[in-house]
């Protein structure tokens, strides 16, 4: 059978003008079977739904006539039905909130407000107090400086014995208030804060007062900004200043001085503001404080051995032809630490110092025999020849000696062997090229140096004070 609406409503009004409202009711849902979204059908139904006193089923219709409107953008008709609900069933809260949030949609929240009030008293008194939270918090961000609000929602807090979340409340509002200037409720709420909580630091600093230019007290607030974040358990100091301290490892076969430049050179180019200063502590610190006070140590042993054997042989100049031989053992320990991959470590200075010892020996040895050969007579050039030759071999032995001792050492052997291993290294490398450098640059240096110390005999000498005898 074709459907026929006419046909339908027809037959609705001449039951209608009978009296029989259910039967006319029929007939309508007979034309929403076919037409469900039929607007002026819904409204009809609902209005003889509530002729019969069957206020519920009313209110169904009238539901799926306001969801058509919000559906299709008609918010104004929406509302009007919805009010037309809420007169229906003032208690009915599904309805109050669908009203409630079409108001917050088109920002009239003074009509939102009532409702949303009306509906947390209505979650109150069905004992719903959670329910009653969630919609004063929903009007309460609608609504960000409504300060009642605020209130009411940490008084809420309190009765439900939620002391955290009513503090917290009661700053906001106290906050609120004075913002607005209120400065008598900012006090009255920071006191129910303090009062559930004694020691929140936030509802005491609204108490405080400072004194102003003129002289009054204000709140401490209105000139500081308080704001909950995370913040470091325990602020390190470090000379009277708070101080944070970054650590680093070093990657394998990093030194400990290239790492300390590069971090240098990045501090440089961070260009941190001058209040800000930075430093090295623990090992970089340490190795720092060494190597400064070792180049102090090796500088005063050169100077210390230098007077000594000025003071032994008398001469200014003899010691000068000993030390010549130590640059090239520092050459030749370095070159070996280059070669084997290891640091210049304190182990290492060390053992340049000792080699200065046992290297400055081989110079001595011959220095020593030509000036006792130049005293018998001998040229320079036959005395230091004599000295060579003659003490070739104390010097192979006691080197030889030397260096065999700490071959162990630098090839590592034994407990700790890698933190001892550098000191071998330069003795050994030190050892090995100065031997060789030494007994040949020895002797021309003291050639060299000794004919220099004639010329300056001879200029010294003054004609005048030669003696002539004659008969």
């Amino acid at each position: 059978m074709a459907y026929n609406k006419s046909k339908y409503v027809e037959a609705a009004q001449k039951l209608l003008n009978q009296g029989k409202v259910a039967q006319a009711i029929a007939e309508y849902q007979q034309i929403l079977k076919h037409e469900p979204r039929d607007q002026v059908t819904l409204m009809t139904v609902g209005e003889l739904y509530i002729r019969q006193g069957e206020t519920f089923q009313a209110i169904d219709y009238f539901e799926r006539l306001a969801q058509i409107f919000v559906g299709d953008g008609f918010l104004t008709k929406a509302i009007a039905v919805y009010k037309r609900i809420a007169k229906l069933a003032p208690e009915e809260i599904r309805p109050l909130e669908k009203l409630a949030d079409l108001y917050v949609q088109q920002g009239v929240m003074s009509e939102a407000r009532p409702l949303f009030l009306q509906l947390a008293e209505i979650h109150l008194k069905n004992n719903r107090q959670p329910e009653a939270v969630a919609l004063l918090k929903k009007l309460l961000a609608a609504e960000p400086d409504n300060l009642r609000i605020q209130v009411r929602l940490a008084d809420l807090y309190q009765a439900m014995g939620q002391n955290r979340e009513a503090v917290d409340a009661y700053i906001a509002a106290s906050q609120r208030a004075l913002a607005r200037g209120d400065q008598a409720e900012c006090e009255k709420l920071a006191d129910k804060a303090i009062k559930l909580d004694p020691k929140n630091l936030a509802a005491v600093i609204l108490k405080a007062r400072v004194h102003s230019t003129q002289g009054n007290l204000v709140p401490i607030e209105s000139v500081v900004t308080i704001k909950r974040t995370v913040g470091p358990l325990s602020i390190n100091h470090f000379g009277q200043l708070p101080s944070v301290t970054v650590s680093f490892n070093l990657q394998p076969g990093a030194s400990l001085g290239d790492a300390t430049d590069k971090l240098n050179s990045s501090i440089r180019e961070m260009r941190m503001p001058s209040t800000i200063s930075s430093s090295f502590q623990g090992t970089v610190k340490e190795f720092q404080e060494s190597f400064k006070n070792l180049t102090t140590l090796l500088i005063i042993a050169i100077l210390v051995i230098y007077i000594v054997l000025g003071i032994l042989y008398e001469s200014f100049i003899h010691p000068i032809t000993i030390l010549s031989g130590l640059p090239s053992a520092v050459v030749g320990a370095l070159a070996t630490l280059l070669l084997f991959h290891k640091e210049l470590d304190l182990y290492a200075f060390i053992g340049i110092v000792m080699l200065f010892g046992v290297v400055k020996k081989n110079a001595i040895m011959m220095i020593d025999f030509a000036i006792e050969a130049r005293r018998q007579g001998k040229s320079a050039y036959d005395a230091i020849y004599q000295g060579c030759m003659l003490r070739f071999r104390p010097i192979m032995m006691t080197t030889v000696a030397a260096l065999f001792g700490t071959l162990p050492i630098a090839l590592g052997y034994g407990s700790g062997a890698d933190a001892r291993q550098p000191l071998g290294l330069a003795v050994v490398g030190g050892l090995v090229v100065s031997q060789f450098l030494t007994l040949y640059i020895t002797p021309v240096i003291y050639l060299y140096l000794d004919k220099l110390q004639g010329r300056d005999r001879k200029s010294i000498v003054s004609p005048k004070s030669h003696a002539f005898v004659t008969n």
